[in-house]
C-alpha cells in the first residue's frame, strides 16, 4: 500500500521541485492581504469574517513557503 506521500505523485515517482513563480507569489500575497482587510468588516456575518481570516492566513503562509527555502524557515512571528 502506498504511503500518503507517494499518493501525491504516484507510486514510484518522485515529486519535482518547481521554480519560484513571481506571478503566483504576487497573486497569493494580494489575495491574502485583501481577505485579511475584509475579515475585519463588521458589516459581514461572523461566518464570512472567519472564512476570510482563515483563507487569508492560508494564502499568507503559502506565500511564505514559495519564497523561503525549507532549511531557512523559522516559526512565523508576524505578517510582514
Amino acid at each position: 500500500m502506498p504511503s500518503p506521500f507517494e499518493n501525491l505523485s504516484g507510486q514510484g515517482k518522485a515529486l519535482k521541485a518547481e521554480p519560484p513563480d513571481a506571478n503566483a507569489f504576487a497573486g497569493l500575497k494580494r489575495s491574502g492581504l485583501a481577505r485579511l482587510k475584509d475579515a475585519v468588516n463588521d458589516a459581514l456575518s461572523l461566518e464570512s469574517r472567519f472564512d476570510l481570516a482563515y483563507n487569508a492566513a492560508h494564502d499568507c503562509r503559502t506565500t511564505e513557503l514559495l519564497v523561503r527555502p525549507a532549511a531557512s524557515r523559522e516559526p512565523p512571528s508576524a505578517l510582514e
